[in-house]
């Protein structure tokens, strides 16, 4: 990541003195802003000395599949495209494709809201949902920064689709109740 961030998350994991200023600026307090991270998964939040941009990772488990972004067939994806652009609220969709490198798919979105652009990069590995954002005020970041954030990720282990087996006990177990539901039904057909 590049050196221009102050990582507003680790300053308020290490209780950092500069918190009291963002805690001004952003009008909420620690305590809110880590409930916030906790809960949008958010595992780094890093804000410009200026203020004008701001990145954030989150990392979420995914409830749509526990496959990989790679893994999913081209409606799927649409789908998933079409969840993006329904989560942008008030901001005005401007570009939105598919993005490779590295193996790893990304569904790339270009938003703008009022003076702020926000780029983002989504991807899903290994199960979890992994979000980069960049907002900027005022559009002053190049196109390629946050694309130059994204192609330095690497990640050291990409897990297939889980296969779903089926060990011993639980195949003796279905045997077993089915066996039952047979002499049940043998038994209720003799007592009519």
């Amino acid at each position: 990541l590049p050196d221009e961030y102050y990582d507003l998350k680790s300053g308020i994991d290490n209780n950092d003195t500069k918190i009291s200023y963002y805690e001004t600026v952003l009008r909420v307090t620690s305590e809110e802003l880590k409930n916030q991270y906790n809960q949008n998964g958010i595992v780094y939040n890093g804000l410009s000395s200026n203020l004008s941009k701001e990145l954030i990772i989150s990392v979420i488990e995914n409830t749509r599949t526990k496959n990989n972004l790679t893994s999913l067939d081209e409606k799927e994806i649409e789908d998933l495209k079409k969840e993006i652009l329904a989560t942008a609220g008030d901001a005005q969709v401007e570009e939105q494709n598919l993005y490779e490198h590295n193996e790893i798919k990304y569904i790339y979105t270009k938003f703008i809201n009022g003076t702020t652009t926000i780029y983002q990069y989504y991807t899903i590995v290994n199960g979890k949902a992994i979000t980069i954002t960049l907002n900027s005020k005022y559009s002053n970041v190049q196109q390629d920064e946050l694309k130059n954030i994204v192609d330095t990720i690497q990640f050291n282990e990409i897990q297939e689709k889980p296969i779903i087996t089926v060990s011993p006990i639980m195949i003796a177990g279905i045997i077993v109740v089915i066996i039952v539901i047979i002499i049940i039904t043998i038994i209720k057909k003799k007592n009519k």
